[in-house]
């Protein structure tokens, strides 16, 4: 397996060109120069799972076949970790948000396939880790342990992957133009899962992540908080990633800096005054050209700014969706063009919200 954590740290770290094609050699060469049934192995289909996602959105779906593959297997050695299982969630969830192609579909048939082909995927994701909170026993127990030690906290990294899928679905329910009614239900669940990660077991110090994402949606779901409320929080989490950086050089906690000025802008309504989008522009990119980030990492920052774009346009927000998503393109490795205006707001399940979820 050293192998593949080195190919895995490779691409992680983007140590030459790395992508799917390289990850697929390299793993192939590996496999065809090892041990007959070596590859079948429950903890090596993990870790060839984990080189595949990190090599960028092509190699997702090897991915995930490979993750499918250790969780499947029986795992004698028992050396395929519980990770495995929110990092399949995580890809499932990631990989939905772009099944559906909408600068080549049309827009009936952009709503026909996220309607059927992407919205029961990121609901699989959520599914897989609502049962696996669920297993784990990490949900609110009504009855807490009376055993010190042993009553049972919510798990922040999984709390934050289960808010994440609830926005990519959310996303999705307003590019296919959805109610906002039905967009903001599923907001409200991604802030729930957000808020349950806020607070790091045996850390005394905040989440920013967390925290973070939980403003952006109260911003977005207009919770009643006043600004200056906001601006605090968002300048602790600013504290927090910055001292934090200075141990880790971390690509988060670079990156943290800059959202957390994003939820500011958001909360004050001045994103489009002059100048400012091009200063939050500058500062992502100096943020990833700060420290090492793998395809995958840059990748969720374009997403996070095309997903608060989406929900914003669902609102009727005439200006700040336009700038969010010039960010977005600019930023964009690929050269992915900006996505055009999805259907009006309140365009399906006006009357009946739940209309193109039966």
């Amino acid at each position: 397996l050293v192998d593949l954590t080195r190919l895995r740290s490779e691409a992680d770290h983007q140590i030459g060109p790395y992508g799917f094609d390289r990850a697929h050699d390299e793993i192939g060469e590996l496999l065809r120069n090892a041990p007959p049934k070596w590859g079948d192995l429950p903890e090596v289909q993990a870790a060839i799972a984990e080189v595949y996602s990190a090599s960028g959105r092509a190699g997702f779906e090897a991915a995930r076949t490979a993750y499918l593959r250790a969780i499947a297997e029986e795992d004698k050695a028992g050396r395929v970790p519980v990770k495995a299982i929110e990092q399949l969630a995580n890809l499932e969830a990631r990989m939905a948000e772009w099944l559906c192609d909408r600068h080549n579909l049309s827009a009936s048939a952009f709503r026909r396939c996220v309607r059927e082909t992407a919205l029961p995927r990121v609901r699989q994701a959520v599914s897989r880790l609502n049962h696996l909170i669920e297993l784990s026993g990490d949900a609110e127990d009504k009855e807490p342990s009376a055993i010190p030690g042993q009553a049972t906290r919510p798990n922040p990294e999984r709390q934050s992957l289960l808010g994440s899928a609830y926005k990519i679905e959310a996303k999705l329910l307003a590019d296919a133009g959805y109610a906002w009614s039905t967009v903001a239900r599923t907001l409200k669940k991604a802030r729930e899962a957000y808020r349950a990660a806020e607070d790091s077991p045996g850390d005394s110090e905040l989440n920013p992540y967390a925290v973070l994402n939980r403003l952006h949606l109260d911003a977005l779901l207009q919770v009643e908080e006043t600004v200056e409320e906001v601006i605090a929080l968002a300048e602790r989490c600013k504290a927090v990633a910055r001292r934090r950086f200075k141990d880790s050089s971390d690509f988060w906690d670079a990156v943290t800096v800059v959202d957390a000025d994003l939820v500011i802008r958001l909360v004050q309504g001045n994103l489009t005054d002059a100048g400012a989008e091009q200063r939050l522009l500058q500062a992502y990119r100096e943020a990833g050209e700060t420290v090492p980030k793998n395809a995958r990492e840059f990748d969720s920052v374009v997403r996070q700014l095309r997903f608060h774009a989406a929900i914003l346009r669902t609102r009727e927000d005439p200006t700040q969706p336009i700038a969010l998503e010039r960010i977005a393109a600019a930023l964009e490795p690929t050269g992915e063009p900006v996505p055009r205006p999805a259907a009006s707001p309140g365009q399906i399940g006006e009357t009946d919200p739940g209309a193109m979820e039966r």
